[in-house]
């Protein structure tokens, strides 16, 4: 049986294998940075006579090498996700210093929470260890994307139906930031924070508006900012409805909070059965808009492995071509963008599809060949995420009841002893100490 690898660790690939020894390398480099007493205790060592001597042994800043430092900090409260990198080595500290990023921005709540944690390492853990031979590793996007959607399930456990509701009416510019900063060569920079609903609706205008002038997005946003422009917006929300207060998923930010899902699903003009849309069969060679909208979100990006376009904005690859029979479904579709669907056009690249799983397995020009995952909200490993969720939150409101049965247990017992030691004090003509303190 052959066994599941990445494609960054194969030894028989020169090129990986150099470059899998460089990671290795790499890897010990910044443990050895590591202070001593890098875990708490009673005499740490000083941060910037620390900092100081690494700057002076590796040429790096202090904030690069912060960023490393904090990075190895946080996989080592991810001890099963320590233990695989350790293994493989298939991850650059750039891919932990996005884990380290991606935790650093989670709120406060759930600093130190255990379940979260486990959790968190529990996900990366089954994203980052290989199902097949030859796959390709996931990108940083994907990694800080499990950890946004893994985490704002908890974050909207506490959030009661009129909190939800509140916050989806409250106007945006009572929650967004604004500010500006000038650029050199004379240009103005913009940084804007919008509430999680109005950014995705001024991105879908900014996109829309670009595509339908021509213009860059930053003319389009201008445009729209300083123009009289009317621009209809069309954005696809994924949802399961066979799944209890399952979330729902933006192809831009994953799993929205439930106030954007709010504020959103009061907009909503059209619904489309995505199990309808993954068995249609068409005779033209145009794919069928619902048959689209199902790609997208079994996609998310381009499949030509290390793609990262959208796939809203690819072609839908026929893998059997029209004219040679092939049909118009989505088991015989893939997502490309218009320079890699010209390259499998050219046949200097082959590919086969699994239905079952959405993976797409590559042959390359030079006779390798590599695995590539589907990413979005529709994809089997996708799925599979939702409906654990759901078990996850079932367990967490089950545990809930009973520590509250536990507590009001707890304070009933209480109750009959505060009862029992005056009934005692009385029955033994005991009272209370009242007199003066002299």
């Amino acid at each position: 049986m052959t066994t599941a690898t990445f494609t960054v660790t194969n030894p028989t690939d020169p090129v990986a294998a150099a470059h899998h020894q460089a990671r290795i390398a790499e890897y010990a480099a910044w443990r050895a940075c590591l202070p001593a007493d890098h875990e708490p205790g009673p005499d740490p060592v000083d941060w910037t006579t620390h900092a100081a001597t690494l700057t002076r042994s590796t040429g790096h800043s202090p904030g690069f090498i912060a960023a490393n430092l904090d990075a190895l900090h946080t996989l080592d409260q991810l001890p099963r996700l320590r233990a695989l990198v350790e293994d493989l080595h298939h991850l650059e500290m750039r891919h932990l210093r996005a884990i380290d990023t991606a935790l650093t921005a989670t709120p406060a709540a759930l600093v130190g929470d255990e379940e979260f944690q486990a959790l968190i390492d529990r996900e990366l853990v089954e994203l980052l260890s290989p199902t097949r031979p030859h796959q390709l590793r996931p990108s940083i996007r994907a990694i800080t994307r499990l950890i946004a959607d893994a985490t704002r399930p908890y974050l909207d456990e506490d959030i009661t139906d009129e909190e939800v509701a509140e916050a989806a009416d409250q106007p945006p510019a009572e929650r967004g930031t604004y500010t500006t900063h000038p650029r050199t060569g004379g240009d103005i920079g913009f940084d804007i924070t919008l509430d999680q609903a109005t950014g995705l609706l001024v991105d879908e205008a900014v996109k829309a508006h670009a595509t339908t002038t021509g213009m860059t997005r930053a003319a389009a946003f201008a445009d729209l900012v300083l123009g009289q422009v009317h621009v209809s917006v069309a954005m696809n929300l994924y949802r399961a409805t066979d799944v209890p207060d399952a979330p729902t998923f933006s192809l831009i930010a994953g799993a929205l909070t439930r106030a954007a899902a709010a504020s959103l699903s009061g907009k909503i003009t059209l619904t489309r059965d995505m199990g309808t849309a993954a068995k249609l069969t068409v005779d033209s060679y145009r794919t069928p808009e619902g048959v689209r909208v199902y790609l997208d979100g079994r996609d998310l990006v381009c499949r030509w492995p290390g793609c990262n376009r959208p796939a809203v904005t690819t072609q839908k690859d026929h893998r059997i071509n029209h004219e040679d029979g092939g049909e118009t479904t989505a088991d015989n579709l893939v997502s490309l963008c218009q320079h890699h669907h010209n390259r499998k056009t050219d046949r200097q690249v082959f590919y086969q599809f699994d239905e079952a799983t959405g993976d797409v397995y590559w042959l390359l020009a030079d006779g390798t060949w590599c695995v590539d995952r589907a990413e979005g909200p529709l994809a089997p490993r996708q799925r599979t995420w939702v409906q654990t969720l759901a078990q996850r939150r079932l367990r967490r409101a089950e545990r809930a009841r009973l520590r509250e049965r536990g507590r009001v247990v707890e304070e009933k017992v209480h109750h009959l002893l505060e009862d029992l030691d005056l009934h005692n004090a009385r029955t033994t003509g005991e009272e209370a100490d009242t007199s003066p303190p002299f």
